[in-house]
């Protein structure tokens, strides 16, 4: 058994020395090497997980206030139609009462029309009695006036022939009857 031989050491054999040797030399470097890819690595991520976590929450409140923006203007329309409706209700119900007082305005013109051509006509019913009435007293005063005129006629048809009668049962005249009347009327007065 011999000897061990030892081997000589190569280019490449020193290699792994060289490295190992390099890397303890370095081992501070690396590691801050390390440390600072870790901490960009880590800034990178943040950054961009900021940015997208950001980018959720932008996303999730522009959403909200869309939605909330949704909930207003449906609200806005609710409160807009139900203002229409009761702006509505309040001008036909101010309709309404406008149309009721026109139409008891009209309704108490027509009654006073009516009490005024009411008392109209009963006027003229009076005047057409009253005329009528007065027809009838000139149509009886007109058949009086005829009688009297007749009777006037007979009277004075009767006077005539008692005063010719009396004329010729007496012998005197008319003016001579006339006198001695008179005379003896003035002889009773005394």
């Amino acid at each position: 058994m011999g000897k061990v031989a030892l081997k000589k050491p190569s280019i490449y054999s020193a290699l792994p020395l060289l490295s190992l040797q390099s890397y303890l030399e370095r081992r501070p470097f690396i590691i801050v090497e390390n440390i600072l890819v870790t901490t960009l690595v880590a800034a990178v991520l943040g950054v961009l997980g900021g940015y997208f976590i950001r980018k959720k929450i932008a996303e999730a409140k522009i959403s909200s206030a869309e939605e909330a923006s949704k909930k207003l203007l449906d609200e806005a329309q609710r409160n807009a139609e139900s203002k229409k409706k009761e702006s509505l209700i309040e001008a036909k119900e101010e309709i309404h009462k406008i149309r009721n007082a026109q139409d008891r305005e009209t309704k108490e013109r027509r009654m006073e029309l009516q009490r005024l051509e009411r008392r109209l006509l009963q006027k003229e019913e009076n005047l057409d009695r009253k005329i009528d009435s007065l027809e009838k007293k000139e149509e009886i005063i007109s058949r009086k006036e005829v009688e009297l005129d007749k009777n006037q006629e007979k009277v004075n048809e009767l006077l005539a022939k008692q005063l010719t009668e009396l004329e010729r049962l007496s012998g005197l005249s008319s003016e001579e009857a006339l006198k001695r009347l008179l005379s003896l009327n003035r002889f009773s007065a005394r």
